[in-house]
Formats: C-alpha cells, sequence, structure tokens
C-alpha cells in the first residue's frame, strides 16, 4: 500500500523554522516591545539591593594575631586543605543563621530597624513581627557563605536596600556566633577543669596523678584561648564592606530577559494562531 502524500509530515528545516520566525516578526516585535515595558517597569519600580562581604578564615587562636596566611612553600598545602580539618569553623558554618544567633540580633534594634527596610517593592508590606525562628529562615535564604576557591577561606555576602545597614548586619551575625561558640567551649572547658581538680585530689597514684596533672594544665590553656578578645573559629580576613553601585536589580540582565521571553511568547502566540503546517 502507497501512503498518501497528504498525510506524510516532513521534518522542518533550518529554513523553515527562518521563515516561521520572519512570518511572526510583527507579533515578536510587539510582545519584544510589550516585554521592554514590563523590564523597564520592573526596574523602575524594584529597590535597588547593595551587596555586602566579609572574607573570612578558619581562626587559630595560638599566638598573637589570631590566623595567619601561610607562606611559601606551606601556601600550597594549607589550600588542599578542607575545612573538615577546623572543628571551630565548622561550627561557625553550621551556626551563623541558628535561632540562638537570631536571638541575640533581635535584642540589636539597629537591626530590627533594618530588617524593616527589605522589600523587593514598595507596594509589599514588610514583616515586622519578628520571632528568632523566622529570622533563621530569613538568615538561611538571604546571607550565604560563598567559598574562595580551592581554600577554607569563606565570603559572608548578604543584600539589602541599605548599603551600611548590609555590611553591620554581617558584621553582626559573624561576632555573635564567635562568642557563642568561644562561650560554650568557655562553659564546657571549666566543667572539666572543676572535674580534673575534684579528681586530682582524690587520686593517690603518683602516675595517675601526672597524667591529670597534664590534662589539667592543658585545660587551663584552652580556658585561656577560649577568654581571650579575638575570634576563636572565625577570624576576619578582610572587614564587611558593600558595593557602591547596587548589585540588584542589574538591567544589563532584567532587558535582555524580558525581551526575549517577549519575542519567544509572541512567536508562540503567531504560531497558535495562524502556523497550521
Amino acid at each position: 500500500m502507497s501512503e498518501n502524500p497528504a498525510t506524510v509530515r516532513t521534518e522542518k528545516t533550518l529554513f523553515d523554522v527562518l521563515r516561521d520566525i520572519w512570518a511572526a516578526r510583527i507579533a515578536m516585535l510587539v510582545t519584544g516591545f510589550a516585554g521592554f515595558a514590563v523590564a523597564f517597569t520592573f526596574v523602575t519600580l524594584a529597590r535597588p539591593y547593595y551587596r555586602a562581604e566579609m572574607i573570612l578564615a578558619p581562626a587559630s587562636p595560638i599566638g598573637q594575631g589570631g590566623f595567619q596566611l601561610p607562606t611559601l612553600p606551606d601556601r600550597m598545602l594549607w589550600q588542599s586543605q578542607s575545612v573538615q580539618n577546623y572543628p571551630n569553623f565548622m561550627k561557625f558554618e553550621n551556626k551563623f543563621n541558628a535561632p540562638s544567633v537570631a536571638g541575640l540580633l533581635l535584642e540589636d534594634e539597629k537591626i530590627v530597624r533594618g530588617l524593616i527596610l527589605d522589600q523587593t517593592f514598595d507596594f509589599i508590606a514588610p514583616e515586622v513581627s519578628w520571632t528568632p525562628e523566622k529570622l533563621s529562615r530569613y538568615l538561611t535564604r538571604s546571607v550565604r557563605l560563598e567559598p574562595v576557591g580551592n581554600t577554607p577561606l569563606r565570603k559572608l555576602v548578604y543584600l539589602h536596600p541599605d548599603r551600611n545597614f548590609a555590611a553591620y548586619l554581617i558584621e553582626r551575625v559573624h561576632q555573635i556566633t564567635d562568642t557563642l561558640i568561644r562561650q560554650t567551649l568557655r562553659l564546657e572547658t571549666q566543667e572539666r577543669i572543676a572535674y580534673l581538680h575534684e579528681s586530682l585530689s582524690k587520686t593517690v597514684n603518683p602516675e595517675h596523678r601526672r597524667a591529670l596533672a597534664d590534662l589539667l594544665m592543658e585545660q587551663e590553656r584552652l580556658k585561656m584561648l577560649v577568654s581571650m578578645d579575638q575570634p576563636y573559629a572565625a577570624s576576619i580576613v578582610e572587614p564587611a564592606s558593600s558595593s557602591v553601585k547596587p548589585d540588584w536589580p542589574d538591567p544589563r540582565f532584567v532587558f535582555p530577559a524580558f525581551i526575549l521571553i517577549g519575542f519567544f511568547l509572541g512567536f508562540v502566540i503567531y504560531g497558535i494562531f495562524y502556523l497550521h503546517d
């Protein structure tokens, strides 16, 4: 049996697609202009957001200067190390957006006032009834800890309409998180010191006393380190600073994206109503 030529469907070639695009040019231009208008409206009404950044590194409390970048030839070895080699810094990574940090942030009136300004558009009602849980979700969504190359360094990033507040918030996040980690370690160390003192007073064996004394000296040293007024988990490599120009919305991305979407919708609409091949 021979197939009916009328029922045979041929694959479209590139020339056919270009011909369809040319046929739909009027509709595409109309919807592309509409996309331009939408993009202009969006950029005009949207609040500009500034990007604040702070570069952090695993802190090493030993010595006077805290964390120090290694010099060659140790730098290549340091760059290949994972954050897993720095347990206190891992605690920082997993704690900076926790409700315990958020609760202390809410005690700062400047933080509460600044959070109200975080509105993409003026007609969107701001969040005013903040709780530690709500702020924790907000920090998880808005504050990012990005890797810096193949190193343990991390970049704390936050966007906000007020460039000064953006830098202030990540400064407070770092300060509160590091302090909480240090305070927790201080309490644990004090409990271990009390236990070792009690055990030492009850121990008669000289070897056992020597071992307990060594452990006690180690804990006393750790207590001294966590009592020092310097970063214990995350050291600041580059202080918080905000961009001079808004980081969002970016007209270089918004206008092409909306115009291309407009062209595509115009082609689809024309195809639905006029292309029947």
